[in-house]
């Protein structure tokens, strides 16, 4: 169970810190996260400590980021599969809150992107609408891991992603 104060990745919602947790109703045994995302202070979430339907995890360690960063290069690209279906694996790949999901969205997106304009088209909206999601969320935990603001962070990541 996460604690009031701890920072987790939370589905979709990216990174969230855990600003309590409770019951929601006074002699109740259920007990609820209430999340409030980094970048909309102003929204707040709540869902169940047992919740097993939205994945949530802890922010990467330092450690277990620079590992990751290390390791980026090795992320492989999606197969390439019709566009219904490739919006579906980007829809499924930032569901999981995991970062190699988000880099290999980034760097599918990225791919297409060049391929479509050496063939004078512009890049869809899927590919551009999943990128800036995956960019996102790992900027923001980013952000998290390393203090740091968002500028600095993708001066940072930079070294590591062509394209970021």
């Amino acid at each position: 169970m996460f604690r009031a104060g701890n920072y987790v990745v939370y589905g979709i919602n990216g990174v969230c810190r855990v600003q309590a947790v409770e019951a929601l109703h006074e002699g109740s045994d259920r007990l609820y996260y209430r999340l409030t995302p980094v970048h909309a202070t102003k929204n707040v979430i709540t869902t169940p400590v047992d919740n097993d339907k939205v994945p949530m995890r802890l922010v990467l360690t330092a450690d277990e980021a620079r590992a990751f960063l290390q390791d980026v290069s090795s992320i492989e690209v999606m197969e390439e599969v019709a566009y219904k279906q490739r919006e579906q694996q980007y829809k499924e790949a930032m569901k999981t809150c995991d970062c190699r999901q988000w880099v290999c969205v980034m760097k599918t997106a990225y791919t297409r992107r060049l391929k479509r304009m050496e063939e004078g088209k512009k890049a869809t909206a899927a590919d551009e609408k999943y990128f800036k999601a995956a960019r996102s969320n790992l900027i923001n935990e980013m952000e998290v891991v390393f203090d740091q603001p968002s500028d600095q962070v993708t001066e940072m990541l930079a070294d590591y992603l062509e394209f970021i």
